[in-house]
């Protein structure tokens, strides 16, 4: 990973390119999918539950786990839209806010 797997992958290119072999085509993603990671912050692990409409124009985390338990939220949910707007919501605490990202969601 990092940088040497970057640049192993340009040279690999750069070859085929000048080798006459066709660059290969990257993987459609479907429209609609959901993708459970984990993500280490300072404040601890968390789950995240990535939930992808693209038809729908919409994007929603589901985020648990050690960090946010410590600061008292318990459950996050990042909700992304076509227009830029992401709204993060606590149930627990039911505090809601509303930030324009200035960014589209990926097709």
């Amino acid at each position: 990973t990092g940088m040497g797997a970057r640049a192993t992958g340009v040279v690999a290119l750069a070859w085929a390119v000048t080798a006459g072999v066709a660059a290969p085509e990257p993987p459609l993603w479907p429209d609609r999918f959901h993708v459970m990671s984990a993500q280490t912050t300072p404040g601890g692990k968390d789950v995240v539950h990535l939930f992808y409409d693209w038809p729908g124009g919409r994007n929603l985390n589901v985020i648990t786990g050690q960090a946010l338990e410590r600061a008292g939220k318990g459950t996050l949910w990042d909700f992304e839209r076509q227009d830029g707007l992401t709204f993060y919501y606590t149930p627990r605490t039911r505090e809601c806010r509303t930030i324009d990202m200035k960014y589209r969601l990926l097709p």
